[in-house]
């Protein structure tokens, strides 16, 4: 299913954090109590933000029987300024894209309790995991689920860890929890030749020293998608520090009942449009399921996928479809279009006008991307679609010393010629080098480069040009820096 809701939220928690450990110094451990007596939970668990957000951390302690306390003068820090500062009350400020441990710590009877959860900052992209990223005890299982936004193709996905000592990954995105520490899963969608990648933040907390009634809850299943108006029910299980399962009542919560509601069975009704979290909780500790709700009418952008050269530009087009039938709505014709707007120069790499034609920033940064995202009027913000666009990577510009005979080069191609990713994506380029008498050059010492080898690459002695992603490519063919000439490679699906 698709919103545009999942692709520019993008908060994705999964389940609490909650860990305690003692001060590096031992003669106060000693004396302190705290330790022995109380948890520290972090309430937002595992987050994934966009650049231009923020959010807000809480906490709060658990005593030994199960009683929720207050978490006063909790200081916060993460561990890397670089990517996302937090100051005291808890607020998180954006410097750049990248993970984050956000880590509270509080001092009670002589004792330092600390928690950590993981924080990722991202652009939005073509598809999404939820969970977004997993905070959670080892010897657990959980399933990722990959959700494209652009139904105009069947990706394929690859799954990998970056420490599978810590949590490993299968080829089918379930997640195995192993041991204490912290690792990135990476899930990557292949779709047409073209690529993207998902990070999902993991980080697995260590055994619970202190008998607390419950240790965790799971609810099951950790995430749902589903349209307007239907249902779905979660169970949860709590579990005590011996990881047996313990009876309890569970309070069931929503996050934001004008999306999904929940009743005291763990039913959950979608009531409106975007993402909300429902919170199962017993003795103090939650659990959480993400629920995303998708609107009834879809939109597909095209091309799903493309590369734009610094200072070009790319006219997109949208269609409406009915999300359970995929028809087409033929009276929906007209769209908003919109490129989002960080704050941050190195994201905010273009523009687009009312007509869906983007235009790349002359000094816009090669590899860096965005999403396109067209909406249907006077509808919900979420009903929209999106397309993924990059500025592209040159291939070098090297004519290398050339030969001082060669006055002209014309290519036999002509000014432009098409290739397609799926069938007839090579071509030879026939260049021909002649000198100021128009007499053919027998050894002109041609090069030949791409501003665009996203689109397509070429080989710089032979001119044998490959189609790599859809887009548009200019060839150049030079000899040093007597003579050149172009064409324009167009590359679709």
């Amino acid at each position: 299913m698709i919103t545009l809701k999942k692709m520019i939220a993008g908060i994705l928690p999964l389940l609490l954090c909650f860990t305690a450990c003692k001060k590096e110094n031992d003669e106060k451990d000693e004396e302190g109590t705290g330790a022995a007596n109380y948890v520290l939970v972090i309430d937002n668990g595992a987050l994934t933000l966009k650049p231009d957000e923020s959010v807000s951390y809480t906490a709060h302690l658990i005593d030994k029987s199960g009683n929720v306390k207050e978490a006063i003068g909790v200081k916060w820090s993460t561990n890397n300024s670089g990517v996302a500062t937090i100051n005291a009350s808890g607020l998180i400020a954006v410097v750049a894209s990248g993970v984050v441990n956000v880590k509270a710590t509080v001092e009670i009877e002589g004792s330092t309790l600390t928690a950590e959860a993981p924080l990722q900052i991202r652009m939005p992209s073509l598809f999404t995991v939820v969970p977004g990223g997993i905070v959670f005890v080892a010897g657990e299982t959980i399933q990722l689920e990959t959700v494209f936004f652009n139904a105009g193709g069947t990706p394929t996905y690859t799954f990998s860890s970056d420490d599978a000592s810590i949590a490993s990954v299968s080829n089918t995105g379930l997640v195995t929890l192993i041991k204490a520490g912290s690792t990135l899963v990476h899930v990557k969608a292949t779709i047409n030749g073209k690529e993207s990648e998902v990070l999902v933040p993991i980080l697995v907390v260590g055994e619970i020293k202190i008998s607390l009634p419950v240790t965790k809850v799971k609810v099951t299943p950790p995430s749902s998608d589903l349209f307007k108006n239907d249902q779905v029910t979660l169970t949860a299980k709590a579990y005590d520090v011996n990881d047996a399962e313990v009876s309890t009542p569970f309070s069931w919560t929503s996050a934001d009942a004008s999306i999904a509601s929940v009743d005291n069975n763990g039913v959950v009704t979608a009531t409106g449009i975007g993402s909300v979290y429902i919170s199962a909780t017993a003795k103090g500790i939650s659990g959480m399921a993400e629920i995303l709700v998708s609107p009834d009418t879809i939109v597909i952008v095209e091309p799903m996928m493309i590369s734009i050269a610094a200072g070009g530009n790319k006219t997109f087009t949208a269609k409406a479809y009915n999300a359970k039938t995929m028809t087409q709505i033929t009276n929906i014709t007209q769209f908003n279009w919109m490129i989002p707007s960080y704050g941050f120069s190195m994201f905010d790499i273009g523009t687009v006008d009312a007509n869906g034609k983007v235009t790349i920033k002359g000094d816009a940064m090669p590899g860096m991307s965005s999403v396109v995202i067209a909406t249907v009027p006077g509808a919900s913000e979420y009903v929209g679609g999106a397309a993924l666009v990059s500025v592209a990577i040159s291939g070098g510009s090297d004519c290398g010393t050339g030969n001082p005979d060669v006055a002209t080069i014309t290519i036999a191609q002509g000014s432009s010629a098409n290739l397609s990713i799926m069938g007839g994506n090579q071509l030879s380029l026939t260049a021909t080098a002649k000198d100021a008498n128009n007499n053919v050059v027998a050894n002109p010492a041609l090069k030949y480069h791409s501003d665009n080898i996203g689109a397509a690459n070429v080989d710089e002695n032979t001119g044998v040009v490959t189609a790599s992603g859809p887009g548009t490519a200019i060839i150049t063919v030079c000899s040093g820096g007597y003579a050149t000439a172009q064409i324009t490679i167009n590359v679709s699906f």
